[in-house]
């Protein structure tokens, strides 16, 4: 049963600090490679959250495109909002990936990046986005495989316990090994597959490490897999491998290019 992480306002300001890191931008960069935005094409982010990516594809598309960006959060909503504040070209909706507010064939292309794993019916999830493509529209999908995130760590009882317990955060935590298949089951067509490598061996808020172990640590202690006290142990121990050299953090992200079938 997952045990979903809600983004109140907390949440998505420390979810956008994350993805200011130049790790999640040098990520962005790779999925805009892959989504590769035309100018004047029609582009939807499902779960555009603070808006970096809706920003990158404004720019792509231009004046006579559309980025268009959706998210359940209200937090996150007005985070986005804001940032794309001056720009002509984006419309921002509140709304569920299972139920998307925009009619048939409007789109030539979408993204959705590490969304897909926090929605539970993913037929559904994928019908829609189907529906909102036009025939032969593109859209690359990221997720994140929770078996991938490793740590070094000082105390690997704690790391383990922390491990555990983080794949309840999301409905399909493992969403990258089956993700092809229910492309396939939704009409799409797999046209590649790529995956993303982030790599630290620094500790500090300028890596995406220190977000994921922050926001693992803070959720095991949530769901009673470790004392809050363990928590701050674990982060400790994690400076004192930075500080000699020691520390490592990795985690793969799974990118799926695909295209909805023609007919």
């Amino acid at each position: 049963m997952s045990e979903a992480i809600e983004f109140d306002e907390k949440e998505a300001a420390e979810t956008e600090r994350s993805y200011l890191t130049p790790d999640i931008a040098a990520t962005r960069a790779v999925v805009m490679e892959l989504l590769a935005p035309g100018p004047g094409e029609r582009v939807l982010d499902v779960g555009s959250g603070p808006g970096m990516l809706l920003r990158d594809i404004a720019g792509a598309v231009g004046p006579s495109g559309l980025a268009a960006g959706l998210d359940i959060s209200e937090s996150m909503l007005a985070i986005a909002r804001h940032r794309c504040r001056d720009l002509g070209n984006v419309e921002i909706m509140a709304g569920d990936a299972t139920a998307l507010p925009w009619p048939d064939a409007h789109f030539d292309r979408a993204v959705s990046t590490q969304v897909y794993e926090y929605v539970s019916d993913l037929g559904l999830a994928f019908a829609e986005l189907n529906r909102v493509l036009k025939p032969g529209g593109r859209a690359v999908i990221m997720a994140t495989d929770a078996d991938t995130i490793l740590f070094n760590s000082t105390n690997d009882a704690t790391t383990s316990r922390i491990r555990e317990a983080w794949p309840r955060h999301c409905a399909h935590p493992f969403l990258p090994r089956e993700l092809g298949r229910l492309l396939g089951e939704s009409g799409f067509e797999l046209v590649g597959r790529k995956a993303h490598v982030i790599v630290n061996h620094e500790f500090n808020r300028e890596n995406f490490g220190w977000h994921v172990a922050r926001a693992m640590s803070v959720y095991a202690a949530k769901q009673g897999a470790i004392a809050k006290e363990d928590g701050m142990a674990w982060i400790a121990g994690l400076r004192e491998l930075d500080a000699t050299g020691a520390f490592f953090f990795s985690v793969n992200r799974y990118l799926f290019l695909t295209q909805k079938c023609q007919s």
